[in-house]
């Protein structure tokens, strides 16, 4: 596997406030939008190390785009959404060693 294109800490937003039921394994891919509004979004799949992430739960992640277009958009928003046919997370992008701390 080649080393991620960006990472960012992904927040998945809880069943209650319109997220995802099921975990999300390392691997899985998620089209990401610049903007609530957005009308594109770019294929990635995140990557990271340990358990499935849950719901609500933030993670660091590493992301690898299928286009270096929708790497750069995302870059360049510097926050983004995570679409699975409705918003279910957002996140920021980071550098690996930034610290996770709110």
């Amino acid at each position: 596997m080649r080393e991620p294109d960006l990472f960012a800490d992904v927040s998945f937003y809880s069943p209650q406030s319109g997220g995802r039921i099921k975990p999300i394994p390392s691997g899985l891919g998620f089209p990401c939008k610049a903007s609530e509004t957005a009308p594109n979004a770019w294929d990635a799949r995140l990557y990271f190390e340990g358990a499935p992430i849950q719901a609500g739960e933030t993670r660091r992640v590493g992301l690898l785009f299928l286009t270096t277009e929708g790497e750069q958009a995302i870059r360049n928003a510097q926050r983004f959404f995570i679409w699975e046919t409705r918003i279910i997370g957002e996140a920021t992008v980071c550098t690996p060693e930034a610290d996770l701390s709110p």
